[in-house]
Parts: structure tokens; sequence; C-alpha cells
């Protein structure tokens, strides 16, 4: 897969908006700040959420996920 389709995944795959036309880095920086942000209000609805429920054990996989394509994200940029 390359970099552009990653990028246009996850951008679906997390519902984040869809950024002008740049260049590789600079889309993967992008990516990962939106990413970022994502996590951080994920971590304020899972402290949040009544402990031991459904909703935030889904959060946490969510959270998981998130987590991997930061990564993945982050391993693309150093490729570059």
């Amino acid at each position: 897969m390359g970099i552009r389709d990653f990028i246009a995944e996850v951008q679906e795959l997390f519902g984040l908006p869809e950024g002008e036309k740049q260049g590789k880095k600079k889309s993967l920086k992008v990516l990962i700040e939106q990413l970022e942000e994502s996590k951080s209000q994920l971590n304020e609805k899972i402290r949040a959420a009544e402990p031991k429920s459904p909703e935030r054990e889904e959060l946490k996989e969510q959270k998981k996920i998130l987590k991997l394509q930061i990564k993945k994200a982050k391993k693309h940029l150093q490729e570059l």
C-alpha cells in the first residue's frame, strides 16, 4: 500500500477531514497531528465513561487501533 493510499484509508476510517493536496511528508505530518488530536479526545471520552461499561471497552479498542495507525504513519514518515 502506498503512502497516499494509507493516508486516504486512515482519513476515511477515522472520519478525519481531507486536507489540501500537498507533498507526502506534509500530508503525513498533518495526518499524525489529526490522529494525536483524536487520541486525546478518545482519552477524555474514556475518562468520562462509566467503569466496566461496554462503551468504555469499545473506546479502548478504538484507541488501540488509533495508536497502531499513528505508529504506521510515523514509520512511513521516517522512510521518506
